[in-house]
């Protein structure tokens, strides 16, 4: 971590399709914030933190390797120092839809890490948000009648959201 990396801001987060594995792992924990508090509390509570924040990243990297968060540039061994020497933590680039669906089903899994330190998901209120948006809708359908209706959804919805 020998380059300090602003997290981008939540409306660019939003607006984007692919997130850095940085830029995720920092929205589930300020690791930057909570590492330089964890070594004022002594070499205890500094491990009890380290073994939270190792284990959620270790989560993430399992699903990535499990298929389960889509990777859409950069390999995960680039991130096989691990999160006190990984020099950028954004070479790999996750698929936003696909990480958000897995925090979504794991959700209680990050919690239950982040809670033996005391810790808490860092920006819970923005995730949350994000992962229970509505689905994208499917693709149009085939026939004239379904099209028409599926046009006046889309209308109606557009109009209510003006």
């Amino acid at each position: 971590m020998n380059e300090f990396h602003k997290l981008p801001s939540l409306g660019e987060l939003e607006r984007s399709n692919n997130w850095g594995f940085g830029d995720a792992f920092q929205l589930l924990c300020d690791h930057t914030n909570i590492l330089a508090n964890a070594f004022h509390s002594g070499k205890p509570g500094f491990i009890k933190i380290d073994t939270a924040l190792r284990d959620v990243w270790t989560t993430i990297e399992d699903s990535i390797s499990d298929g389960k968060i889509r990777v859409n540039s950069g390999r995960l061994v680039d991130l096989s120092e691990g999160l006190l020497l990984t020099e950028n933590l954004n070479i790999v680039v996750i698929d936003k839809k696909s990480f958000l669906s897995w925090y979504r089903r794991d959700k209680e899994k990050i919690v239950q890490y982040l809670s033996c330190a005391d810790l808490k998901i860092h920006q819970e209120e923005f995730l949350d948000r994000l992962a229970n948006k509505e689905p994208v809708k499917t693709p149009h359908p085939k026939t004239n009648k379904a099209k028409r209706d599926r046009l006046r959804e889309d209308y109606i919805s557009s109009v209510a959201e003006k």
